[in-house]
């Protein structure tokens, strides 16, 4: 397994990555990019443009901040070679009315996240034990993907995204041109930053708007903010109004571990779901 992060934080990153004893076995590709502050795109590409793929291999990109708290080569021994994976994510379509009744809007994959000291905690995403679920797009923290599939399509993140968004991207481009599928793979892991949304993001948001206008499929961003990639404009105000629309007559509200129903504002129906402890 090869590890491969952009690096600012080494402190950080030799806690939460390279002495993490759960990453024990793997090989570590850090880029330092604390003089020139190189895009990520850049260091990936950098990398799987250097990468011997005469030994193949799962390579996991991730942040900096990004801990995992379980071993990853046995989730990673028997799974589709030619699909992506992440942590975390999100889907727009599906026909499973179960899926849609428990996740609607939430994200999928529950991942615990928190400030840059480890406090102020909290769940993030749904939690589920089934295999893989099939998403559009994943979080930037993390993304799985084995060599086999990248040398087969030349697979490469877009460089014109600089910190926001090439996850979704790298996913996005797969699915368009090539067909990869993505999935969630459900990691005990936590990511030591929960983002936000500035100018830098929105720019490349409309950036990946303008450049999937005319994509086969419809897709979100994932955990930061929930905005939606792909189609024309007018269609993705078209269904963002439908969305609202819907929510006026029927409505999931995720709080306290509880998903609530309300029909018409009253609420009908609340159970809970399972969630991983955190901590």
């Amino acid at each position: 397994m090869q590890i491969i992060s952009v690096v600012r934080n080494f402190e950080m990153y030799n806690k939460l990555v390279k002495n993490n004893p759960y990453n024990n076995g793997a090989v570590f590709n850090c880029f330092d990019n604390t003089i020139h502050n190189n895009h990520i795109p850049q260091h990936y590409n950098n990398f799987l443009d250097n990468y011997n793929y005469a030994n193949p291999d799962w390579l996991v990109f991730c942040h900096e901040d990004f801990e995992v708290k379980e071993f990853l080569p046995p989730k990673l021994q028997n799974i589709d070679k030619n699909k992506i994976y992440g942590s975390i994510g999100r889907e727009f379509f599906t026909s499973n009315l179960s899926y849609i009744l428990k996740y609607q809007r939430a994200a999928i994959g529950q991942i615990e996240e928190s400030d840059k000291t480890g406090k102020n905690k909290f769940l993030n995403g749904v939690f589920y034990k089934t295999p893989p679920l099939a998403v559009g797009t994943l979080d930037c923290q993390c993304i799985i993907v084995h060599s086999s599939l990248v040398k087969k399509y030349n697979l490469r993140f877009d460089k014109n995204l600089s910190f926001d968004l090439y996850a979704e991207d790298f996913c996005i481009s797969a699915r368009e041109a090539h067909n990869i599928k993505t999935n969630v793979l459900q990691i005990k892991c936590q990511h030591w930053s929960s983002g936000n949304v500035g100018e830098r993001f929105l720019q490349q948001f409309f950036y990946l708007q303008q450049k999937y206008s005319k994509a086969k499929n419809i897709y979100l961003t994932t955990c930061t903010s929930y905005k939606i990639i792909g189609r024309s404009k007018t269609a993705s105000h078209f269904i963002y109004f439908a969305f609202k629309i819907r929510k006026f007559f029927y409505r999931i509200k995720i709080k306290n571990d509880v998903y609530r129903i309300k029909l018409f504002g009253i609420p009908i129906f609340g159970k809970k779901y399972l969630l991983a402890k955190a901590g």
